[in-house]
């Protein structure tokens, strides 16, 4: 039987607040009862800017102003997946 994988953001941290530019770093990982580590197959996603990155961690500065819902999704060899969410808040410099 294939289980859905899970997969678990690490960073930023939910609710973070960043400024227009701000390098962000993001990191996660993926795990799969039947495949085991499935960190590569991460794919993040944002609600405002689609996909941003892919695989473990990555780094981004160039994210859109306002609230960024993320989602890390990890696929095993079935094809079944398991996501995870956070939102991030991208504020304009008063």
């Amino acid at each position: 039987m294939n289980t859905p994988p899970t997969a678990t953001i690490t960073a930023p941290a939910d609710g973070a607040l960043f400024d227009p530019g701000e390098a962000i770093t993001f990191s996660g990982s993926g795990s799969d009862a039947e495949d085991g580590d499935v960190t590569p197959s991460l794919v993040w996603v944002s609600s405002i800017d689609g996909e941003i990155g892919t695989g473990g961690s990555f780094s981004r500065s160039d994210l859109s102003v306002g609230v960024h819902l993320v989602t890390a999704t990890a696929t095993d060899s079935g094809g079944l997946t398991g996501s995870v969410a956070i939102t991030i808040t991208i504020s304009a410099i008063l």
